[in-house]
């Protein structure tokens, strides 16, 4: 019956992107607005929401070892290609990079505290022209284009501040039990679901040129050096950690590969995709095993995002892509709907607090930390270990604790994002 409406959404939802998709944001903006000017820019003003500054001010911008949305700003004037979306920067040359360093005291970044979840307003002034590029909802959702204050492109919804993880044309995921979207996806052909074995492939090349280059923290690189000393026991468990770490310190410390994306997020890309892969390969199980488990990894992911927000003070690689990933492994291990329930459970039981203080190197140890807890919640599930009755916020429905888990993000840590900006920036 939604077959077609998963389908189109997963299409939509799971998407390449080079770079932490906060400042990749700020470069699509103001790679759009560039389009529309001439000359040399006079003043490139970019208004982001506070979650956008905060995950894009330590992250380290693709193919460079610089840092923030102002030069994530700056090469994408100097070089950007909106038409490539979250891959805005994929083709930026050296000569780009250089000229970037120039344009930076032309660039000024502020956050605005009435704006949420995704926001970027991107405004380039030359002495000819001035555009302003806006995207919000979704990172890559450019909703209207001005030049020298005439509307050159408004789109159909153009709501220009939202926390939801889904856009007005995207089907609502939540309208669904758990059980019901499992059901839904068991009945796709498993040959219309295989385009999302492009993000293993991504992915986990990402992973293999973290574990060469010991990129960002090397956290995955390191892992692998203990288990070579003999320090830490050679484990699935331990496997898994370690290629989602790879994969995040190779991404977090600028290597200029794309990853899959998952809901707007490169890193939930790789926390949603990885585990599922290495315990597909460790198992021997099948390719439709592994896709339907992507499928279902990504859209509870995405059903998550939905109730805490695309953007949030929770670390939605630990309770989002890090429970969807378990969902999706414990169905891949032939788990029923209550072992998947049991999963989910079990990860906002245990990862519902984490924080989310902005993208950076230590993402690939939050992402470990992930990876890990949604596998042996997946073996937890498979041996039957299931929390009962009320637990904190967890109780026996799993959507009703997701449900739970988005009260705490969206109204008890509402001041959470300001007190992390305010340490974060030194105020």
């Amino acid at each position: 019956m939604y077959r077609e409406k998963l389908l189109q959404t997963l299409r939509r939802q799971v998407k390449p992107a080079v770079g932490c998709t906060e400042p990749i944001a700020v470069a699509l903006a103001t790679a759009n607005a560039r389009k529309f000017v001439r000359g040399k820019p006079e003043r490139i003003l970019v208004v982001v929401s506070p979650n956008i500054y905060k995950n894009g001010f330590s992250v380290t911008i693709p193919g460079t070892d610089k840092t923030g949305n102002a030069y994530a700003a700056a090469l994408a004037f100097a070089g950007g290609n909106p038409d490539l979306g979250l891959e805005v920067l994929k083709n930026c040359s050296k000569e780009d990079y250089e000229r970037a360093e120039e344009l930076l005291p032309f660039v000024e970044v502020r956050f605005d505290r009435d704006k949420t979840g995704v926001y970027v307003s991107a405004t380039v002034e030359t002495a000819t022209d001035a555009a302003e590029a806006v995207i919000a909802n979704r990172h890559d959702e450019v909703v209207r284009i001005t030049h020298n204050g005439e509307i050159v492109f408004a789109s159909a919804r153009c709501a220009e501040s939202g926390a939801s993880g889904n856009s007005g044309d995207d089907f609502d995921v939540t309208c669904l039990s758990l059980a019901e979207l499992r059901r839904e996806i068991g009945e796709i052909p498993p040959e219309e679901l295989r385009f999302l074995l492009e993000g293993v492939t991504m992915n986990m090349a990402m992973a293999e040129e973290g574990l060469r280059l010991g990129a960002g923290l090397g956290i995955g690189r390191s892992f692998r050096e203990l288990l070579q000393e003999g320090v830490i026991e050679d484990s699935l468990l331990c496997k898994v950690r370690m290629v989602a770490a790879a994969a995040t310190d190779a991404r977090m410390g600028g290597v200029p590969l794309p990853v899959m994306s998952s809901a707007g997020s490169g890193n939930h890309g790789i926390t949603a995709v990885v585990p599922l892969k290495v315990l597909a390969d460790a198992r021997g199980l099948g390719e439709e095993v592994l896709v339907r488990g992507l499928a279902f990894s990504h859209l509870v992911t995405l059903y998550i995002k939905n109730f805490t927000g695309r953007l949030s003070p929770v670390c939605g690689c630990a309770v989002a892509a890090g429970t969807g990933a378990a969902a999706g492994m414990t169905w891949m291990l032939g788990g029923d709907d209550d072992a998947i329930a049991a999963a989910i459970n079990m990860m906002l039981g245990n990862l519902a607090g984490l924080l989310c203080d902005g993208a950076k190197h230590d993402c690939a140890l939050k992402i470990a930390t992930s990876a890990g807890e949604a596998l042996l919640a997946a073996l937890l599930a498979e041996k039957g270990v299931a929390m009962s009755g009320k637990n904190g916020i967890v109780v026996s429905s799993a959507e009703e604790s997701i449900r739970h888990l988005g009260r705490i993000s969206t109204t008890g840590m509402k001041d959470t994002d300001e007190v992390i900006l305010q340490i974060i920036t030194g105020a």
